[in-house]
């Protein structure tokens, strides 16, 4: 999966959770891994989000759906979190995609691109993130 590739499946996740709004937040750990040429992205379903709408969106991109493992952190190499519409879905990418490269993709996207080493060293960071909060 080539860097553009990566943005259109980014790019439609985003859409296609703001097209899901839904007034249940959804249960911690629901996540959609998407694979494939060697490249893998993860993306957590957190704020407005049922099992549902969130399987939905998975579907819609060719992911595997889990209802209860949130998205690993090996080998990841930043995330961006995009809120739209009442849902914040939060995307992990993995090697050999590069953080300079997560970076210009969450900000195509008006994310909030958070590194790897932050979020790995600092799980108050994930908290804040999948609520919708920053401190960058």
């Amino acid at each position: 999966m080539n860097f553009k590739n990566i943005l259109l499946v980014a790019s439609v996740v985003i859409l296609s959770s703001a097209c899901k709004k839904t007034e249940t937040a959804a249960a911690a750990g629901m996540s959609c891994t998407i694979a494939g040429e060697g490249t893998s992205l993860c993306i957590d379903y957190t704020t407005g989000f049922t099992a549902a709408t969130a399987q939905e969106s998975c579907d819609s991109s060719s992911g595997t759906f889990s209802a209860t493992t949130a998205c690993s952190s090996t080998n990841r190499t930043g995330r961006c979190a995009n809120s739209t519409s009442g849902t914040t879905a939060t995307t992990s990418y993995y090697s050999p995609v590069t953080a300079e490269q997560v970076q210009s993709l969450c900000a195509l996207t008006s994310g909030t691109y958070t590194p790897s080493s932050t979020v790995d060293s600092d799980p108050a960071a994930i908290f804040e993130l999948e609520a919708g909060e920053s401190d960058i």
